[in-house]
């Protein structure tokens, strides 16, 4: 980056003036403003000088290190150019905090790297701006073609023909499974519920009443945000109707759905008794050998490693020959041919631009991190071992991410095919759909002796809450 300077520089004056050919990405009185004017170098590259930016993320667990780690990689690599400030700000404030700072203009980031459900809501709130005025200006590109499409579809936010929202990683729960239990079982991984169910018996006869087939902390809130959703869409239903916005789960199709994921999870804890239900943590059966698989956060990958290594007494690079890694998918599908038996759903981080950006060095600065961190096979290989896979195809298919043998082992595992991978699609209603399938989840799987009737009417409850919401924003 420093030859820039000595590079002979062409005086690629974008001024003002010149910006009025992009007033449809967001010119005019209601939409973004763009000021300021670069320069670049011979070759057509932006040169950047002292530029600053303000990132505001929603990272701030345990995986907040290596993001900062990362930023301050960026930082030392740009120095003298690009500047990134990080403000870390916690999952259940974020979505009021940050549109507050935004329209009030007081701190405002300039970078927002949010959850992709509450990005919906951001646009139609008009706290967004478009990158599209700002790659063609400075010929930073972002082309989603780079980017899997089960996560790429929804950079939109519905703008057909605009980029608002660049896909980073996907993050739900992961499976471990013990290799030296699976191999006296048979040694085969299972590919749907039902050789799912049979190899769950199989254990539990073989190694008695003391042992979990399945240890799964369902006290865990993350339990009913991640692995109920993904029993619905294993089963073919959808949260909402993406067209109308209303939750549909007692209607048709959608109502089976419904009820088939939460006969799924209630054969597994109270019919078969396979797993257990109301932990708060489980890690003991993992640690003590009695679970065959052990579900558990993405983000904790390197702690449970290390805990792991740590009790057996065995380097963290050992652990392999212990513990393989699986996912979830297929194992809640009734029906193993439903186009959507093998989906995980969880959460996946975007980047996003404030509307407040004006500078168009600025903006060029935001794109060059992007590109930075979505681009760069170091950079994501080092965020996927901190417990996010990589969205980026440029990344993922990169012979240093491949081989890394934390990603090999563990995440490419955890997330065989992130186009089969669903976030909570669009709308501003997010929130409430959250909140009520976590209700839903617990109102109907805590109660071993609910009846049909009950857990109907629980169904129906929930919807109803969800559609006053809708009717409210809509």
């Amino acid at each position: 980056m420093k030859n820039k300077r000595m590079a002979v520089l062409l005086a690629m004056t974008v001024t003002a003036l010149s910006l009025g050919a992009f007033a449809a990405c967001g010119g005019g009185d209601d939409g973004p403003i763009t000021t300021g004017e670069l320069v670049k170098d011979e070759n057509g590259n932006v040169v950047f000088e002292n530029v600053e930016i303000v990132c505001n993320t929603v990272v701030s667990g345990s995986d907040k290190d290596a993001f900062e780690q990362i930023v301050q990689q960026f930082n030392i690599e740009h120095r003298g150019e690009i500047t990134v400030h990080t403000e870390s700000i916690g999952d259940g404030t974020f979505e009021n905090s940050v549109p507050q700072k935004i329209n009030n203009n007081s701190n405002a980031p300039d970078l927002i790297m949010a959850h992709q459900k509450v990005l919906k809501s951001f646009a139609n709130n008009n706290l967004l701006q478009p990158f599209d005025e700002a790659m063609e200006l400075s010929g930073i590109e972002i082309d989603l073609s780079n980017y899997a499409q089960g996560l790429a579809r929804y950079s939109s936010l519905g703008e057909e023909g605009s980029l608002y929202a660049v896909p980073v990683d996907a993050q739900s729960m992961i499976v471990y499974y013990d290799k030296e239990k699976l191999e006296e079982l048979g040694g085969e991984l299972p590919q749907t519920r039902a050789e799912l169910l049979e190899l769950c018996r199989k254990a539990k006869e073989k190694y008695g009443s003391g042992f979990w087939p399945i240890a799964w902390a369902t006290g865990n809130e993350y339990f009913a945000r991640y692995v109920f959703p993904t029993a619905i869409l294993q089963n073919g239903g959808e949260l909402f109707n993406p067209q109308t916005l209303y939750a549909e789960w007692t209607e048709g199709e959608n109502a089976d759905s419904f009820r088939n994921a939460i006969s799924s999870l209630r054969e597994l804890i109270y019919d078969k008794g396979y797993a257990q239900y109301g932990r708060e943590s489980v890690l003991t059966e993992l640690l003590n050998g009695n679970c065959l698989f052990y579900l558990t956060l993405s983000w904790s990958n390197s702690e449970h490693l290390s805990g792991y290594a740590d009790a057996k007494g065995i380097n963290v690079s050992e652990v392999t020959d212990y513990l393989g890694a699986t996912s979830i998918s297929g194992w809640f599908a009734t029906d193993p041919a439903e186009a959507e038996a093998n989906v995980i759903y969880g959460d996946s981080h975007f980047f996003a631009m404030s509307r407040t950006v004006k500078d168009i060095n600025r903006k060029a600065a935001i794109l060059e991190f992007i590109r930075y961190f979505t681009q760069n096979a170091q950079i994501g290989t080092q965020w996927a071992k901190a417990g996010h896979v990589s969205a980026s195809k440029i990344i993922s298919e990169s012979e240093e991410y491949q081989s890394d043998p934390i990603v090999s082992n563990y995440f490419s595992r955890f997330y065989p095919d992130l186009d089969e991978f669903r976030c909570m699609e669009l709308t501003p209603a997010f929130k409430e759909v959250q909140n009520n399938l976590i209700s839903l989840f617990v109102a109907t799987v805590s109660n071993p002796s609910s009846t049909q009737d009950a857990i109907q009417a629980e169904i129906k409850r929930s919807q109803d809450e969800v559609n006053v919401m809708v009717d409210f924003v809509k």
